[in-house]
């Protein structure tokens, strides 16, 4: 249960955004590394890619035009709706999540770009309560991946990730086809897209080694995808953690570049 606490406010369009790994893989300029540049890979690879761009954003442009994001929705735990969240991310791995539950508790994860830290706070007691968060436990393995801004799936050259298509196979009378990102901090992202429309369907995401103990996995679907600021946005997000935990999150507010300060990531108590 404490696994699922941490984890499940977090998952929003995970795929679609994520771009630099984290502070300690930096070795290269983001900023150098073209987003939709795939000259030179394999053919295969290129022209599936070529498709996903085309089909998911406008322009290198669009996507380096936005410097934060904010999603706003409700979520459920197994048919059950929890509350509210709110999730903001700010370039280059800022992010903040508030929940307010049914109960009237409200859960505030911060992470500034260097520390994780999570706040607590009631309606009868608005002080927030702040306690720091290992980002190596297994239960906040989620930062290395929801600190991420841009997808995944963009700059395919990037030295820090290695990108590869799987077979393809039929589902629901569709061809689908994997690709998986893999990153030098040991996360795997195996997206299943299937080539009819060209936009994500599910991943499974793996943080570790299937042998390491630590070894995490969980499978997100995707729906509901929507064009906003020239990009597909999906706008339903259904995290399945185990066979007995499935979460629904449902965004009806998506904006982009409304001017976040750097205030709203500092861990302050009221």
């Amino acid at each position: 249960m404490k696994l699922l606490f941490f984890i499940f406010p977090f998952i929003l369009s995970s795929c679609l955004f994520a771009e630099d790994i984290s502070r300690l893989l930096i070795r290269d300029n983001p900023a150098e590394i073209s987003l939709i540049d795939t000259s030179e890979l394999d053919p295969k690879l290129k022209l599936f890619l070529d498709k996903f761009y085309q089909k998911n954003f406008s322009s290198p442009e669009s996507i380096k035009a936005i410097k934060s994001m904010q999603f706003v929705g409700t979520y459920t735990l197994n048919r059950e709706k929890i509350g509210t969240i709110k999730i903001i991310k700010k370039r280059p791995n800022k992010y903040k999540s508030l929940i307010k539950h049914n109960d009237g508790t409200k859960q505030i994860i911060i992470f500034d770009g260097l520390a994780l830290k999570s706040g607590q706070t009631t309606n009868s007691d608005p002080l927030v309560q702040w306690q720091s968060l290992d980002t190596l436990a297994p239960e906040n393995l989620w930062i290395h991946y929801e600190q991420l801004f841009d997808s995944t799936m963009l700059n395919p050259k990037d030295p820090n990730k290695k990108i590869s298509l799987g077979i393809p196979f039929m589902e629901d009378g569709q061809v689908i086809q994997p690709i998986s990102i893999e990153l030098k901090n040991k996360i795997k992202i195996t997206n299943f897209i299937p080539i009819r429309d060209n936009l994500i369907k599910r991943t499974f995401l793996e943080f570790n080694e299937p042998e390491n103990p630590r070894h995490i996995s969980y499978t997100i679907n995707f729906e509901d995808y929507d064009l906003i600021n020239d990009i597909m946005i999906p706008k339903k997000i259904t995290t399945q953690l185990n066979e007995d935990t499935i979460m629904v999150t449902e965004y009806s507010d998506i904006q982009f570049n409304l001017g976040i300060s750097d205030f709203f990531f500092r861990a302050i108590s009221f």
